[in-house]
């Protein structure tokens, strides 16, 4: 167990809360609102985005095509975030400011495919987190400046996006959402070393989901534990 007793009854007291949500305006519940959204993610990542990051990754897509496919899907299916500041734009900062274009290739290639272990995501991370701060000091030395350069603070959500079309039941998504969430609630602090702290929300992901499984009756997986923190965050319901 990571969570304290404590930690533990204010992370039950939120999934409560979610579970305790009335219907909506259509006549469900949130959780089967969510439900619907899980069913639909999964048809796309098997009918379109997990054979897209093959693709990809076996050579047959070339980087920038492979770019423009991903902006099209999300701009086509908004069911991951993606076309914000850590995922899409990200991305097109990263082309940009990549002086060598089959350096940039290569270095996306290698750290988007699904780590094999924990230990290779965490060299996934810092080998991606060496490239980026590469591109910034580089830029900063020619023009003064890291502006229009992408932002190493983006790196976890990028790569967990990927990791989690390759296997959804193993790495969750590194939402801005849930870290704020888990600190309000006191849950964990980050370190601000982005490989460690990644594996470690992947292991709170992992106690809620069973912490939650046990306590509610429910089957929680990543994604429901996903979806108690959007919730927790105010989102809207509907």
């Amino acid at each position: 167990m990571t969570l304290s007793v404590e930690q533990a009854d204010d992370a039950l007291t939120v999934v409560h809360q979610y579970l305790d949500l009335p219907v909506t305006s259509d006549g469900r519940t949130p959780q089967q609102q969510m439900a619907v959204l899980d069913q639909r993610r999964t048809d796309w990542i098997d009918a379109d985005l997990k054979p897209l990051v093959e693709q990809y990754l076996s050579g047959h897509h070339a980087l920038e095509a492979f770019k423009w496919e991903i902006n099209a899907f999300n701009m086509r299916n908004k069911g991951w975030g993606f076309l914000g500041p850590n995922g899409q734009l990200f991305f097109n900062m990263l082309m940009n400011a990549a002086p060598d274009a089959a350096e940039c290739d290569r270095e996306i290639r290698a750290v988007i495919k699904m780590p094999a272990d924990e230990d290779s995501a965490r060299n996934h991370i810092r080998r991606f987190e060496a490239f980026v701060r590469s591109l910034r000091q580089a830029r900063k030395s020619v023009e003064g400046t890291t502006r229009g350069c992408p932002k190493v603070g983006s790196i976890p959500f990028f790569l967990s996006y990927f990791w989690q079309i390759q296997d959804r039941k193993v790495w969750p998504i590194y939402y801005t959402n849930a870290v704020t969430s888990m600190v309000d609630l006191g849950l964990w602090q980050p370190t601000g070393d982005l490989a460690e702290d990644y594996i470690t929300f992947k292991h709170l992901y992992e106690e809620l989901a069973q912490l939650f499984t046990t306590a509610s009756g429910k089957p929680f997986d990543l994604y429901s534990v996903e979806h108690v923190f959007w919730f927790t965050g105010a989102h809207p319901i509907d």
